[in-house]
């Protein structure tokens, strides 16, 4: 027979694991989210920094073939433009999928943590049936 002064007690030991296991997965994840940010504008602002670089000695290497009003000279710093920002955008792109991901788990932890709220809430009302169901079986003594 359960006492029904447990109950509060039982509740709480069952609600707090759960709810430090929520707040910590939600906690490495947004610190995952902060460093996923942080690298991927690191990363990209590389990426501009080579690409500004490069840009200023492609054009040197066509002036001194004397190639500075040609077609060539036009396509190779158009190739060269397009390689510069798809390379940036696959970092953003991957910057945005591991955010994805990280709100997706951060999701998943939420509604794990209400499924086993909504279970332990669940247990608990059936306990406090069950001692309401013993107490009741005192009435008679109580003289009501």
């Amino acid at each position: 027979m359960a006492q029904y002064t447990d109950l509060g007690l039982w509740w709480s030991g069952q609600q707090r694991p759960a709810a430090q296991k929520r707040d910590a997965t939600l906690a490495m994840n947004s610190y995952a989210r902060f460093l996923s940010q942080q690298r991927g504008r690191r990363q990209a602002m590389d990426i501009d920094v080579a690409g500004t670089k490069g840009l200023g000695k492609l054009g040197a290497s066509y002036a001194q073939r004397g190639l500075t009003s040609s077609g060539i000279r036009e396509r190779g710093v158009g190739e060269y433009g397009a390689g510069w920002q798809r390379q940036k955008q696959d970092v953003l792109e991957e910057m945005g999928q591991k955010l994805q991901e990280l709100n997706l788990q951060d999701t998943a932890a939420i509604a794990e943590y209400d499924a086993l709220m909504q279970e332990i809430n669940r247990e608990k009302e059936r306990r406090i049936i069950e001692a309401a169901t013993e107490l009741s079986k005192f009435r008679p003594f109580l003289g009501s």
